[in-house]
């Protein structure tokens, strides 16, 4: 059952990696309606919180568990070795919240998930909100400021 919360919980990251991809789309599509560009990973750092102790922001720390469950298999054993340069800036990060090659696939995504949660008091069901949502509603209002940007109003007046 424990190799099933691993995989429960990998599937919970790639899922919040998903609207990660999603928000990262359109801030750079209103950054290039604007005549300007944005990397991707200048828009995952633009408005997102960080964990107190890694240093490290929600959606950084998500979107490295995603691909730690994506790729693992990939990795060397010892994750160390001729890694690829993405390789190995995922494995740098993952490894800052805890994880590491000697830990089974749910105590790696555990830590992952202890880093967002723990410090703002949330518990597994406010993961997408405390990586996704809260730095959606953040970004709103600092793109809708610097380009000038209509209110959205619920009421489609």
């Amino acid at each position: 059952m424990y190799d099933e919360v691993g995989i429960l919980l990998g599937a919970m990251f790639v899922l919040v990696q998903a609207a990660i991809t999603e928000t990262v789309s359109i801030v750079k599509r209103i950054y290039e309606l604007n005549g300007q560009k944005i990397s991707k990973d200048a828009v995952m750092s633009l408005e997102a919180k960080p964990d107190s102790k890694s240093g490290l922001s929600y959606v950084a720390i998500a979107n490295g568990a995603a691909n730690f469950y994506k790729h693992r298999f990939e990795w060397q054993k010892d994750w160390l070795g001729g890694a690829p340069k993405q390789q190995k800036d995922t494995i740098n990060l993952v490894r800052s919240v805890g994880m590491g090659p000697e830990r089974d696939l749910a105590d790696n995504l555990l830590s992952a998930l202890n880093a967002i949660t723990k410090t703002s008091g949330g518990n597994l069901h406010d993961l997408a909100d405390l990586v996704v949502g809260q730095w959606r509603a953040r970004l709103a209002p600092r793109l809708r400021g610097q380009f000038d940007l209509p209110q959205y109003n619920k009421c489609g007046s």
